[in-house]
């Protein structure tokens, strides 16, 4: 299936809500055709049009839908049979296919960046639009050899028929559990996470969108890229794999990652140009008590240091 084949089997959606969800605009685009109703006083009459006017897509498509439009929808209609369809959410895909900062021109955190005030009709084709960028994207990353990487996402997102069927329309293919974490263990990831912190998480190991951005944002890591902060809340497991993966030490010697990012040392020179700490102030053991504070402070703890007076902090 090709990227206009798939827009075309779409319904693009986008609700304004008030502060208490309630719907005030409702606009829809399928193929040539756009939907649009304003304010709330027949709502249910207008929920029945907007079902006759979805009926014959095979997917929603549209930007948080899955947090916002469609729960709020199913509120108001908890019987209908069209909220059932398979979600094409621009938002969880955005996160893959721009791992980079910025993520996209048309995305800011969880929010489209509107070329209009208030027009759910527009909004809607602004996510097919963002849609066709990500599906470009992907296909670009495709063609560059990263298909094994495609592939793990779509591993990730067994449960979402809808990201399943992206996936499949660009023919990436599905791949098991044990080929998932071959990937995972390849060495190109070798200087971006501890291989013995990922042994222990792989012990556990199962399909799950928290891998899928956890390995997207690994991709580039070290560049200025940021998690998106919706992520961030929607999925904190991320935040503690990364952690386990990148910022815990194992203290084995012969894992490199650990010896060259636990390093305190390592740090003062990659950062700041010197050889060594400053020996004075001591520890009571003797120790430079500036290395100690900074080993302190690379536990993922927080810390407060005040040194003797006279003592700079790094020199």
């Amino acid at each position: 299936m090709s990227k206009s084949d798939l827009l075309k089997a779409c319904v693009y959606l986008d609700l304004e809500t008030d502060t208490d969800a309630n719907i005030l605009k409702i606009g829809a685009v399928f193929q040539q055709e756009s939907f649009y109703k304003k304010g709330t006083s027949k709502l249910a009459q207008a929920l029945q049009q907007l079902a006759q006017f979805a009926t014959q897509a095979d997917y929603i498509l549209g930007h948080n839908l899955a947090a916002h439009d469609i729960p709020i929808l199913k509120t108001h209609a908890p019987h209908a049979v069209w909220l059932q369809k398979p979600l094409i959410d621009t938002l969880f895909l955005s996160p893959l296919a721009f791992p980079q900062n910025p993520y996209h021109h048309l995305v800011k955190d969880y929010k489209l960046v509107h070329d209009s005030f208030n027009n759910p009709v527009a909004d809607a084709r602004l996510a097919a639009q963002l849609f066709a960028d990500e599906w470009d994207s992907f296909a670009q990353m495709k063609a560059s050899g990263q298909g094994d990487l495609l592939a793990f996402y779509r591993w990730c997102f067994q449960a979402d028929a809808g990201m399943q069927a992206v996936f499949a329309a660009l023919g990436v293919p599905e791949i098991d559990a044990n080929t998932a974490k071959a990937l995972l263990q390849q060495k190109r990831y070798a200087d971006r996470l501890c291989r013995h912190a990922l042994d222990d998480c792989l012990t556990e190991f199962t399909g799950s969108p928290v891998w899928a951005y956890a390995l997207a944002w690994l991709s580039v890591a070290g560049s200025n890229s940021v998690l998106p902060p919706w992520a961030r809340y929607q999925f904190p497991q991320i935040i503690e794999v990364l952690q386990q993966l990148r910022e815990t030490d194992c203290g084995q010697a012969d894992y490199a990652y650990c010896r060259e990012h636990h390093d305190a040392t390592k740090q003062l020179q990659r950062f700041f140009g010197f050889d060594h700490y400053r020996p004075i102030p001591q520890t009571d053991d003797g120790e430079s008590l500036q290395q100690k504070i900074v080993e302190s402070g690379m536990r993922d703890q927080p810390l407060l240091a005040i040194l003797p007076t006279g003592a700079m902090p790094l020199s």
